[in-house]
């Protein structure tokens, strides 16, 4: 992948999310422990994470100028999370309007750790992982992160 160039007019994959912070493939099925860990990176760098993890309240309107700061990283928060969604993955979505209910939504539907299937899934690749011959051994002690 190159560095992002704002004179770069060449398309972007219809599977791919591209935003001023860098690039990814867009949520599907299969991908959203690695879409979640990069989404977290550009909602931080957008200002808008703790928005979507509810760890910020929504200042009150007779505070205008706070009140619209905030609305504005809402719809930004907004934007991301169903911009960045295959199709198929947006019907998941598309009738809610706060974005910490998208994000809470996506997770209950696609996150293997969340669901019985994929706890057992996890727990299967576990059982079968063995080190690789010349492996680091933190490379072995890290893999069972990448199951999740």
């Amino acid at each position: 992948m190159s560095p992002l160039s704002i004179n770069d007019t060449s398309p972007v994959p219809v599977d791919r999310y591209c935003c001023k912070f860098g690039e990814i493939e867009k949520l599907n099925t299969t991908n959203y422990t690695h879409w979640a860990r990069n989404l977290r990176a550009f909602m931080r760098g957008d200002d808008c994470l703790k928005i979507v993890l509810r760890e910020e309240e929504e200042p009150s309107v007779n505070n205008y100028t706070g009140w619209k700061e905030f609305q504005s990283r809402k719809g930004a928060a907004y934007a991301l999370i169903f911009a960045s969604c295959t199709p198929e993955i947006q019907e998941y979505i598309s009738n809610i309007d706060e974005p910490a209910d998208m994000w809470d939504t996506l997770r209950e539907k696609l996150e293997d750790a969340a669901s019985r299937a994929g706890r057992t899934m996890i727990a299967r690749q576990f059982n079968q992982s063995k080190p690789e011959a010349n492996q680091p051994i933190q490379s072995y002690i890290a893999k069972p992160l990448q199951y999740r």
